[in-house]
């Protein structure tokens, strides 16, 4: 298509959802015309109030100003005419895996896996690939334009720290690998977004 005009966003941390801040990089659109969101941040807090089943089953979602004000803060800026762009972090996520260890990605020694970047999920898990899916579903409900997927890759074995391997939790015919479990990340959720009707 000819007619899709390129997506020039200014970036939106996390804890600079508020209303004020909101206006201020609103203003700042001079010469972009999207607000890139960063939803869920590699901490796994989510900035709207989700009812994904991970979200309900283990408290990942909690009310705070943020998510109580997120679907009037879309609402405003959608009257402006801004495309609206939603990030969360995939495979990164420091509260879904300490209070479900079954959706880490782990250690030959059995401990949950994290580096300096955070803790990491399983990219195998179908709870992790179920609850990206179930995210993204409810950020185009509450009005994004589109989903980015961050944080959709797999980290490497520091063998300084003694690591040369990671054990998954899917049980799988096929022996496992970095490149197969997030190729299969995202031709799974490709496959869901295009059955659901989404983008």
């Amino acid at each position: 298509r000819t007619d899709v005009k390129p997506v020039r966003a200014i970036f939106v941390p996390h804890e600079n959802i508020t209303l004020e801040k909101l206006e201020e990089y609103a203003a700042r659109l001079q010469t972009g015309n999207a607000l890139l969101f960063e939803m869920k941040p590699r901490s796994g807090n989510l900035m709207w109030y989700s009812n994904a089943k991970a979200a309900l089953d283990y408290g990942l979602s909690v009310q705070t100003e943020v998510t109580n004000s997120i679907q009037r803060y879309v609402d405003m800026l959608k009257e402006k005419n801004i495309y609206l762009v939603a990030q969360i972090s995939c495979c990164v996520d420091e509260r879904y895996p300490a209070y479900s260890s079954l959706v880490a990605l782990k250690t030959a020694s059995g401990m949950n896996y994290y580096d300096d970047i955070g803790m990491w999920l399983d990219p195998y898990s179908q709870k992790v690939r179920d609850y990206v899916v179930e995210m993204a579903r409810e950020l185009y409900a509450i009005g994004f334009d589109e989903v980015v997927l961050a944080d959709l890759r797999h980290p490497v074995p520091d063998e300084e720290r003694g690591e040369v391997e990671f054990v998954y939790n899917a049980e799988m015919s096929t022996s496992p690998s970095a490149e197969g479990g997030i190729s299969g990340f995202a031709s799974s959720g490709a496959r869901t977004f295009l059955k659901s009707g989404l983008p």
